[in-house]
């Protein structure tokens, strides 16, 4: 049995697609105290320049904001406008039984066009993402950073691969956001039967495990030399092999956004400061660790391998080619 599941790893690392890391400067081998202390410590180590990329990530991220602190509060109260909450509860309050339904359903409506509203605001903050990971890929291999220069150096490289991977992200969002509405409305009306709720928790897995494939893909993006298309199938694969520890990585890096749903007011205004002060740094430091730990261990090993047995043979082609042009030459040089 553990020689099949070994067969069976191999033949879809033999899937992979390989190619150089994309350094500036020489590799300085492992961290030796591990991915998860080689995080902190480098959050700790690098604070202030850590914070400057966060500032440049932030202005890409102001649209968003915008919609999720401004123009929900906005589409919500022009949504109620006319409704009568206050009938049918004696005199002087006139109007239907099923105002209130008709309320809920209007403000569904209304978180319905801020989902629409989310998909440029995401657009505009795959810029930031492909500055912000090109930087934190060059903290985790111990590389010299200079914020501004690599940050934007990050999004004339690798914008346009950035920008299809979150108008897909932006378009899982939405599917599943609309999936969630229409079944809040229904459940308003009183009709969300056991399919609806079976449709529900399908979409929300899926929405789950294709946003898991994230944590490996976007910071290879910027670390491995390869076209988008192989990149998504190295992501895809590092994905499912290291699936049991990734899979935990994302649900602890999801419980902070379950809090915002439950959380009173005051506790919800101090994680979104947490989040906009350190909580994007810490999440990309961990996405870049745990996708490096795929490029240390299986990217890099294998492709040294396919380029190894090359080298020796070209040198001793180029070898043999010379001795023979010397042959000629000194040939031609006797009959003179």
């Amino acid at each position: 049995m553990a020689k099949s599941n070994t067969d069976e790893i191999k033949a879809l690392y033999k899937k992979l697609s390989l190619a150089p890391e994309l350094r500036d400067e020489p590799p300085k081998g492992k961290y030796p105290k591990g991915r998860i202390k080689q995080v902190f410590n480098i959050f700790s180590a690098e604070m202030n320049s850590l914070m400057r990329v966060n500032i440049w990530f932030l202005l890409f991220l102001i649209p968003m904001f915008a919609v999720l602190f401004w123009y929900v509060n906005v589409a919500v109260s022009q949504a109620i406008v006319g409704f009568n909450f206050m009938g049918n509860i004696g005199i002087g309050y006139p109007g239907g039984s099923d105002d209130a339904v008709q309320g809920m359903i209007a403000v569904y409506d209304a978180y319905q066009k801020v989902l629409f509203l989310l998909l440029p605001a995401i657009v505009i903050m795959s810029i930031g993402v492909a500055g912000a990971f090109n930087c934190y890929k060059k903290y985790m291999w111990g590389e010299k950073v200079s914020v501004t220069k690599d940050f934007f150096r990050g999004v004339k490289k690798h914008w346009y691969k950035y920008l299809i991977v979150m108008i897909v992200n932006a378009l899982i969002v939405l599917g599943t956001g609309s999936a969630l509405i229409y079944f809040l409305k229904l459940q308003a009306l009183g009709i969300a039967t056991a399919g609806y709720w079976v449709m529900l928790i399908s979409v929300c897995i899926a929405a789950f495990l294709l946003m898991y494939v994230n944590m490996t893909l976007l910071p290879m993006i910027c670390a491995l030399d390869l076209p988008l298309h192989k990149q998504l199938k190295n992501a895809l694969i590092i994905s499912l092999k290291f699936a049991p520890a990734g899979l935990i990585l994302w649900v602890v890096c999801l419980i902070p956004f379950g809090l915002l749903f439950v959380a009173s007011t005051f506790v919800s205004m101090m994680l979104y400061m947490m989040f906009i002060m350190f909580g994007f740094v810490l999440y990309g430091l961990a996405f870049t660790a745990f996708s490096q730990l795929a490029i240390d261990n299986v990217l890099t090993p294998l492709y040294q391998l396919s380029i190894a047995p090359t080298e020796p043979t070209k040198k001793k082609n180029k070898n043999k080619n010379k001795n023979k042009n010397s042959k000629i030459n000194y040939n031609k040089g006797g009959k003179r």
